[in-house]
């Protein structure tokens, strides 16, 4: 019984040890994301920080017909449905190049993850040299005789943007993807071609059905960056773009910067009900196709 005993104070003890060292954490996610969610919740739902009325879910829904919300729920919205697809797509390629590259996978990878480290302001510098009215893609199209344009006030800017955003992550993406197809053992692709599996047979058979964990992770971090994009976007447009490239995070920060607390409180609660909305419909996803495979 003492040895009984001793087990179960030294597994209570390391259970405390253990609560005692994530306290901090825990803490800290207290005190600066849930409490300052909540207290966002509450100023959504009155009219204003002075006469504290309730005014339900009014704020919410002037927010709705805001015509500067809408149109930045658009942008966002087809930002994400066309950068996140292409970003995986463009991952999982290049990853099943470098998996047959035999020499400086090491160096090719580093290519592709030096993005990550550049700094902010030189990545905007470099894309407005290319795609600026005096730009390098102008001089280009000037040189071949073609007709030139101002990119950064077009209706093909939100283009740019996903362009910045694939250079960006790309290489994060194809990471995880090659270590996913480097974790299918080769034995499954020998016994299919035994059997007389074709490419194409391998791929939906064997490479899709045990890449697709890897992919549910890569897409997750795909679309949590695609709201991270903003900081390129701010320095290259400014707090007041063209309507082709107004988005959601542009919408909060003209809300903050006017003092509207209600408003920015409507639409946060929107962005995350959204948020959670695409994680959940990704989990459920994720779980029914883990069980249709196995």
């Amino acid at each position: 019984m003492n040895v009984i005993t001793r087990r179960r104070n030294r597994k209570k003890h390391r259970e405390w040890t253990l609560w005692l060292l994530l306290l901090p954490s825990l803490m800290g996610m207290l005190i600066f994301y849930l409490l300052p969610f909540f207290l966002s919740m509450y100023y959504a739902v009155i009219d204003n920080v002075v006469s504290h009325r309730f005014v339900g879910l009014q704020n919410f829904i002037d927010t709705f017909h805001n015509l500067s919300f809408q149109r930045a729920l658009k942008n966002t919205a087809f930002f994400i449905l066309v950068g996140v697809p292409l970003n995986l797509i463009c991952s999982f390629t290049i990853a099943s190049l470098l998996k047959k590259v035999t020499k400086l996978k090491g160096f090719f990878g580093l290519i592709f993850l030096i993005p990550m480290i550049i700094p902010a302001g030189a990545v905007v510098f470099v894309w407005k040299s290319i795609f600026d009215v005096n730009g390098i893609l102008n001089w280009v199209l000037y040189s071949a005789g073609l007709p030139m344009k101002n990119w950064l006030e077009s209706e093909w800017v939100l283009g740019i943007v996903v362009i910045i955003f694939l250079w960006k992550n790309i290489g994060i993406g194809m990471i995880l993807f090659w270590t996913g197809l480097n974790r299918i053992p080769k034995t499954y692709y020998e016994m299919a071609r035994v059997e007389g599996g074709g490419a194409i047979g391998q791929f939906f058979q064997i490479t899709l059905v045990y890449i697709m964990p890897t992919g549910f992770v890569a897409a997750l971090l795909s679309i949590i960056n695609s709201f991270k994009i903003f900081k390129e976007v701010f320095l290259l447009f400014g707090n007041y773009p063209s309507e082709w490239v107004y988005l959601l995070q542009h919408y909060m920060n003209n809300q903050f910067l006017a003092a509207n607390a209600q408003k920015l409180s409507a639409s946060a609660g929107i962005i995350s009900a959204f948020i959670v909305s695409v994680l959940f419909f990704f989990f459920r996803s994720q779980r029914k196709l883990s069980e249709h495979f196995s």
